[in-house]
């Protein structure tokens, strides 16, 4: 089955399309996407699935678990409006990340001691952790033994 996923300006919503009218993985599509977001603001039919877009911004990531668990079954196509507006909702994402203070080293020595974490780190690795705890998605670059490991399990 092909999915394709668009942008509808006009309304500000997904609007999913299925090559498969029918197919059972179709359903289980339409039941995921439930468990996620109120199927009173899913539009839903055998051919497609249209919801705000706000709430598909929400659950990309898990609708992407559905997929990859299906790759078998599923491919999909993204229109190129769906795709700019993708970039644009990661985009701010991260933007607003940036523009918020960084956490202070007692929130992360408080989070730290919450989850029973025993290492102590070294000035540099509660300075790269200052920066990085605010964004989405974070990577950091170090020679070997600089701690990345440490900072990685803080993350978590």
């Amino acid at each position: 089955m092909e999915l394709q996923i668009d942008y509808l300006g006009y309304a500000e919503k997904v609007h999913i399309t299925n090559n498969a009218p029918g197919d059972r993985l179709w359903r289980y599509f339409y039941a995921f996407i439930c468990d996620y977001i109120p199927a009173s603001v899913v539009a839903y039919s055998e051919w497609s699935i249209s919801f705000p877009w706000r709430y598909f911004i929400s659950i990309k990531g898990y609708v992407g678990y559905f997929i990859t668990a299906h790759r078998e079954q599923l491919s999909v196509k993204f229109s190129d409006h769906a795709k700019l507006m993708m970039k644009v909702a990661n985009d701010n994402s991260y933007a607003t990340s940036l523009g918020l203070s960084h956490r202070s080293e007692q929130e992360i020595q408080e989070r730290l001691c919450s989850a029973k974490f025993v290492r102590h780190l070294t000035d540099n690795q509660m300075h790269n952790l200052k920066k990085i705890s605010q964004l989405p998605g974070a990577a950091t670059f170090s020679v070997p033994g600089a701690g990345k490991t440490t900072e990685a399990l803080e993350r978590v």
